[in-house]
């Protein structure tokens, strides 16, 4: 299943998802690519591993760096360190990419359940 997969190539890093946006990361790879399971197994989880990295830059940019007597934490590079490995995997990525479409899929909302204020 790709979804285990995704998850070992997280390694530590997969605490901060659930399954349900695992998933969706493998499927929005799937549909925006028209690619097939089974057949583009390899590069449906490196597109949805590029999502999990920038989730997590996203989710540590807030983290901060202080200082304190002689202690110090410094976590500002957290999200720089996300945002290079989605870098990296995608440039070894996006070539297989030239000429095939990118498709958009548009949801649409069912207004019974929109919450209201």
């Amino acid at each position: 299943m790709l979804i285990d997969r995704l998850r070992i190539r997280l390694r530590k890093f997969v605490t901060a998802f659930e399954a349900p946006e695992l998933q969706d990361y493998i499927d929005s790879a799937k549909n925006q690519y028209a690619l097939a399971e089974g057949k583009d197994d390899e590069i449906i989880l490196k597109l949805a591993l590029c999502s999990c990295y920038l989730a997590l830059a996203t989710d540590t940019a807030t983290y901060f760096k202080y200082t304190q007597g002689t202690e110090s934490v410094d976590k500002s590079m957290t999200p720089k360190m996300f945002t290079e490995l989605y870098q990296t995997l995608w440039d070894t990525i996006k070539d297989q990419f030239d000429g095939k479409p990118v498709l958009f899929q548009i949801k649409k909302v069912d207004p019974s359940e929109s919450e209201e204020e």
